[in-house]
């Protein structure tokens, strides 16, 4: 049976996943998001790499590792990234400007709201 839970019952922590840095939260409390916050960082995860400030070619190596989404691109390393082939420090440096545009980073933990992407 394949039901849909609130966002708001998804674990508090994600906070502290996505903004290490503000985080004040020592290890047992946690920061309450709302179904709303939950919703925006859901559908940004889902943003299109062709909707992205990069150029073509960048975009055609993302697409051809099957990056396709905001979300894929974060859970990504710089390691998975440097394995493309062509994939140089310029495109790099294209997707750090990128995500950063969007307050996210390579490697970024996203466990709880989006789904691992595997090959």
């Amino acid at each position: 049976m394949n039901t849909k839970l609130p966002l708001s019952q998804y674990p508090n922590y994600l906070h502290s996943v996505i903004y290490p840095k503000n985080n004040e939260c020592s290890g047992t409390s946690a920061v309450k998001f709302s179904d709303e916050e939950l919703s925006k960082l859901a559908s940004k995860l889902r943003t299109h790499v062709n909707e992205l400030e990069l150029s073509y070619r960048v975009k055609r190596l993302l697409m051809r590792k099957r990056i396709h989404q905001l979300g894929h691109l974060a859970r990504q390393t710089k390691t998975d990234l440097m394995r493309i082939y062509n994939f140089g420090e310029k495109s790099l440096q294209e997707v750090h400007v990128a995500l950063a545009k969007h307050d996210l980073k390579l490697g970024e933990p996203l466990p709880i709201i989006w789904p691992k992407y595997d090959d």
